[in-house]
């Protein structure tokens, strides 16, 4: 068994198929719960994946102020009909959820007086989680290619190079 494990190739497939696994339970909570998990990248910005309604959400906040704003990193609600809502400065801001698979938008708003950009992307969940799926089989299923040498009844080309010199030098 760990003879099977030794090439690269087996433990990439193992780790993409631990990830289409745990895309898949989010994929199942989804319709049920919205999870939101944020991470800051510059000061007064934010990126946010949301998983809800079936689809995986990539959305880059932006708030034009010099003051860091406190972020929530993970929450998790109950799911609201054909939106998604981002909590920002303790503020709901509902984004409508497309009808198509793939989608972008994009809102800008004030709250007081601080102007917000809020752009994102909306995946559905199959569109990762199966790519990743047979990426996996793949790379677990399939035999590797046995190398063999080349062999070759015909004389080296050096050798007969040699004999040409040797016998119109005599």
């Amino acid at each position: 068994m760990g003879e099977y494990f030794k090439p690269m190739r087996r433990k990439i497939g193992v780790l993409t198929l631990v990830m289409a696994c745990v895309l898949m339970v989010g994929w199942i909570r989804s319709p049920f719960t919205q999870h939101t998990f944020t991470f800051r990248y510059l000061s007064p910005s934010c990126i946010k994946v949301v998983s809800v309604s079936n689809h995986l959400i990539f959305a880059t906040l932006f708030v034009r102020t010099l003051d860091p704003m406190p972020i929530t990193i993970w929450s998790s609600e109950e799911v609201k009909p054909n939106k998604w809502v981002m909590t920002f400065a303790n503020l709901p801001v509902m984004c409508p959820i497309k009808d198509r698979p793939f989608s972008v938008g994009d809102i800008e708003f004030r709250i007081g007086n601080l102007p917000v950009s809020l752009n994102w992307y909306q995946f559905p969940y199959w569109s990762i989680v199966l790519p990743l799926t047979v990426l996996s089989a793949y790379l677990l299923l399939s035999m590797p290619r046995r190398s063999t040498p080349k062999k070759t009844d015909e004389p080296v080309l050096i050798e007969s190079w040699v004999s040409f010199f040797m016998d119109g030098v005599g």
